[in-house]
């Protein structure tokens, strides 16, 4: 896993929907680049959906959000360790979801493309 160190949690949102959106493009516009190319489409896509900004405990909220109003967010690092990218409000809850929206079309429209591929 690899992913950039974030001083906010702003910050690893706003990479996060940059890279949805390059992951879409990709996706998209595979089945228009020439046939000797379409490897680079693939792997690049492979290299974004391994990154550390998609793992579970990035893209998704603490468990205990609801409980307490207010949660932190931290972000697993080489060797361990992890760093604690603040709190949120209920704006940042609102563009989180909509990326985590974006992330799970992404994720289907792979997947359903990946299907009509085998057939």
């Amino acid at each position: 896993m690899m992913s950039f160190l974030y001083k906010t949690s702003q910050n690893l949102l706003y990479a996060q929907k940059m890279f949805v959106e390059l992951a879409n493009n990709l996706l998209d516009f595979c089945d228009q680049a020439p046939v000797s190319s379409r490897p680079q489409f693939f792997e690049n896509l492979n290299i974004l959906l391994i990154r550390g900004e998609f793992e579970l405990s990035a893209i998704g909220f603490a468990k205990n959000y609801g409980e307490s109003g207010l949660s932190s967010m931290r972000i697993p690092q080489k060797g361990g360790e992890s760093v604690n990218l603040g709190r949120f409000d209920p704006k940042f809850i609102q563009q989180k979801t909509k990326v985590c929206g974006q992330y799970q079309k992404f994720l289907y429209n792979g997947l359903r493309k990946g299907f009509e591929k085998l057939n």
